[in-house]
């Protein structure tokens, strides 16, 4: 039996590190070590950093890379705030489909990878199969080539040490008619039966024709609850390198409690995802939690809006501010007060947001995660004995309503009705989860996923 795990993996650890460590440094009395640790052992216990971090797009990637990333790995695990939380590296399957390296570089990249996790001794929790594909760059010549480097990357990890091994998920691709082509060649050379974790990929890179009936990576995990009920698994890890918005959490915990019910097996969904770095360095908008309602609204730290009201009734500086102090000072961290030069800095071309000030954002951000994930599991023991009854309507109906509360968006037309949409995907996909017709997934790949 899994220990009690969280949906949510944060990525880019390697910036967050670098951010408290600034904090520590430039602003001191407002967090320390410890208070940071306590933070993270309650809210996000889960980090992930990528090779990519270390990689740098028209520079060669070789033994020195691998060298700064296990320095870079080894400098995390010695942070003290860190000491206490689980820790997977990303092997930069995201940044070949961003065309860093060439196809000749990938047999170099792969040994070298599967050494660094053999080798190293890196103090690491998980790490994943080195999945090769197609994305905003495609660097491969053709299928064949794609098909036998793939080939190269699983059959050496395949052959991996047990206890190496059995920290490796096997990821599998699936959003175009090609990748479910290669990936059957694996499965017929039955790879996927050396691993005991499974995942999926492509969901951040990938250009859908349109939004298919179902979650779009219950079509992969429908193959490993087929391999995992024929090898007689009772339990495993399922990743999704990506998947992680607020609403995906409720997905998540439903899918969990149906497959115990269906197939009885425990299947522990994990995602992770930079999302708040993505969007808080772009808009400054951070989600908060209105505990009265059960529902997230944003506020916005973009100078200009900082007097603003927020639905609250306060302005996104006092709140930002009454937030820090009720969210972040039970963990021993210094509140904000409600001024201007706490949240901007002059800066050559304007006003910047101070390190202090993004720093407390990204905790403030990192921590609707747990509590969303509280909410969702909560609603998943209301909402799934009305699936079991077989009431669709009113399981779409409070399912949607769940949905609404779980997302900062404004509650526009449009908004609802993909609420309404989002309802009737995880619906859809309950129902696929308890059919695991590999035929009918293969059939919305092509009727939906894959391009003309």
């Amino acid at each position: 039996m899994f220990p009690p795990h969280r949906h949510f993996i944060c990525a880019r650890v390697d910036g967050i590190a670098g951010y408290v460590e600034r904090v520590k440094r430039c602003y001191p009395g407002y967090l320390d070590d410890n208070a940071v640790s306590r933070y993270f052992r309650r809210t996000c216990p889960q980090f992930l950093v990528s090779m990519g971090s270390v990689m740098e797009k028209g520079r060669p990637i070789n033994r020195r890379t691998f060298d700064k990333f296990r320095s870079l790995v080894r400098w995390l695990r010695n942070r003290p705030y860190l000491c206490d939380t689980e820790l997977t590296i990303d092997n930069g399957g995201y940044q070949v489909q961003q065309g860093f390296m060439t196809a000749a570089e990938i047999p170099a990249f792969t040994q070298r990878f599967y050494d660094l996790i053999t080798y190293s001794a890196l103090s690491i929790d998980w790490t994943f199969t080195l999945d090769l594909a197609p994305g905003k760059v495609n660097i491969f010549e053709s299928e064949a080539q794609l098909t036998h480097l793939n080939d190269l990357s699983y059959s050496l990890a395949s052959r991996l040490p047990e206890a190496v091994r059995s920290r490796v998920i096997y990821i599998e691709h699936f959003r175009t008619l090609e990748l479910l082509r290669v990936w059957e060649n694996l499965h017929r050379k039955e790879l996927a039966g050396e691993f005991f974790n499974f995942g999926t990929g492509g969901l951040a890179s990938s250009r859908k024709r349109k939004k298919p009936p179902c979650i779009d990576y219950v079509i992969p995990l429908i193959r490993a609850l087929r391999d995992a009920r024929a090898r007689g698994l009772r339990e495993f890890r399922y990743h999704v390198l990506g998947a992680s918005q607020f609403q995906y959490l409720l997905a998540h915990s439903l899918f969990e409690r149906h497959i115990r019910e269906v197939h009885g097996i425990e299947v522990c969904i994990t995602c992770d995802s930079t999302i708040v770095f993505s969007k808080f360095a772009t808009s400054y908008a951070v989600p908060v939690v209105d505990l009265a309602t059960s529902s997230l609204h944003d506020i916005s730290l973009r100078s200009v809006d900082l007097n603003a009201i927020t639905p609250c009734g306060m302005t996104n500086l006092a709140e930002f501010a009454y937030n820090t102090r009720v969210v972040l000072e039970p963990y021993g961290m210094k509140a904000l007060a409600p001024e201007y030069g706490l949240i901007y800095r002059p800066g050559p071309e304007g006003d910047i947001l101070t390190p202090l000030a993004y720093m407390y954002g990204l905790l403030l951000y990192i921590n609707n995660f747990h509590v969303v994930e509280r909410w969702c599991r909560s609603a998943v023991e209301r909402l799934y004995p009305v699936f079991l009854e077989g009431r669709q309507d009113l399981f779409l109906t409070e399912l949607a309503a769940v949905l609404s509360r779980i997302t900062e968006s404004v509650p526009t037309p449009r908004r609802i009705q993909t609420t309404a949409d989002m309802a009737r995907r995880i619906l859809h996909s309950l129902h696929m989860l308890s059919n695991l017709d590999w035929d009918y997934a293969k059939f919305i790949v092509d009727r939906y996923l894959n391009p003309r």
